[in-house]
């Protein structure tokens, strides 16, 4: 028998299934490992919302509320939108998917910078659309090469501010510049995923432009300031229309009950959101003093990561000696961006960590150079 496939499933890579974390501590043979490659929350969830998730344990025999109807009301009031303009997903990653799977038919372009998020490629790929990608300018979105880049056969533009690669931002002016020039049947979707860390003031946002443009989506997550990716619980902040339309693609019962409940506790906890951001910036303003006295380039960053410009050197070399320190980084041939590797802002002690062992893993290849 010969499994007839659809032909796009070709173009798809199977997931890797496992823990980064857990599979280390295994090659390596120790518990000290740090995995600071995966822009998680160092401090973990807030205690309201670890109290709130244990209490709705208790319930999960019976089946969530598929409308996640009091998070909708806690969120709106958090946001200042209205409930009927958010939607709520099993991450972004099903978001981003089902996004795709409402507008996409087969033939139709998804514009994408380059590189990115491998989740847009998938998405794009699995409803047979075809990729337009438009290169990186100073590591940032150039939203301009972007404009220049849609045809008749655009359907989908996926942005994201911060870049979720390289922690770049534009600023609001640039986004209701591209926003108002983008023809009103492209749908745009700008990923939020890491803007609760930018302290730019002029970092831009699509929140406020929802109603007046009716082709965009904007994604936020519980995943990073609120310490939730466990969980899998991410959102969609949209036009009513638009809203609309993704609910009918929507699976029932997508976000589970635990997930509400940690949520919407993580919302009212403050004091743990703002020690988040504190530990984010001081990790960012170790690193920017630290890398170049040890021969290190960065990016400017307004998210929860670093990346790092490792200068001509074999990125791919020194995230494996790295992990060899059971320190678990992403190098950036992994992402599109070789020579550089990303770091996850840890704690002080973490970030230590990785400075003292990047200087050794430099002064080691120097060595081995003038040995030979």
């Amino acid at each position: 028998m010969v499994l007839r496939a659809r032909n796009c499933i070709k173009k798809l890579s199977a997931t890797k299934p496992g823990d980064p974390a857990e599979e280390a501590k295994i090659k390596l043979g120790t518990d000290d490992v740090m995995n600071l490659s995966s822009n998680e929350n160092p401090l973990g969830p807030s205690r309201q919302a670890v109290k709130a998730m244990q209490e709705a344990i208790t319930s999960v025999h019976l089946y969530p509320d598929g409308n996640s109807t009091d998070l909708k009301n806690a969120l709106s009031r958090h946001l200042g939108v209205d409930k009927e303009n958010l939607l709520f997903g099993n991450g972004s990653d099903e978001l981003i998917k089902l996004i795709a799977e409402t507008f996409i038919e087969p033939g139709d372009n998804v514009n994408v910078c380059d590189p990115s998020l491998l989740e847009y490629h998938f998405a794009a790929y699995l409803m047979s659309g075809e990729l337009v990608k438009i290169p990186l300018d100073e590591m940032a979105c150039n939203l301009e090469k972007i404009l220049h880049s849609i045809t008749d056969d655009t359907k989908l533009i996926y942005i994201s501010n911060p870049y979720n690669l390289t922690g770049t931002i534009y600023t609001q002016k640039d986004l209701e510049r591209f926003i108002k020039r983008v023809p009103s049947d492209v749908v745009v979707v700008c990923d939020e995923a890491y803007i609760d860390y930018c302290n730019d003031e002029e970092c831009g946002s699509g929140i406020t432009l929802i109603d007046k443009y009716p082709n965009l989506v904007v994604l936020r997550t519980f995943s990073k300031l609120y310490a939730l990716a466990g969980l899998r619980l991410g959102f969609a902040i949209a036009n009513k229309e638009m809203i609309s339309m993704l609910q009918r693609v929507r699976e029932p019962f997508n976000v589970n009950r635990i997930a509400q409940a940690g949520a919407i506790a993580s919302l009212k906890d403050r004091k743990h959101i703002e020690k988040t951001k504190k530990c984010t910036w001081r990790g960012l303003k170790f690193y920017y003093r630290n890398l170049p006295e040890i021969d290190l380039g960065y990016v400017k960053s307004q998210a929860n990561f670093i990346l790092i410009d490792l200068k001509s050197r074999n990125d791919e070399i020194i995230t494996e000696n790295l992990f060899r320190k059971g320190i678990l980084v992403k190098s950036g041939t992994s992402i599109g961006l070789k020579g550089y590797i990303r770091v996850t802002i840890g704690l002080m002690h973490q970030n230590y960590a990785v400075i003292s062992a990047l200087k050794e893993v430099i002064q080691n290849q120097v060595s081995i150079r003038r040995s030979i």
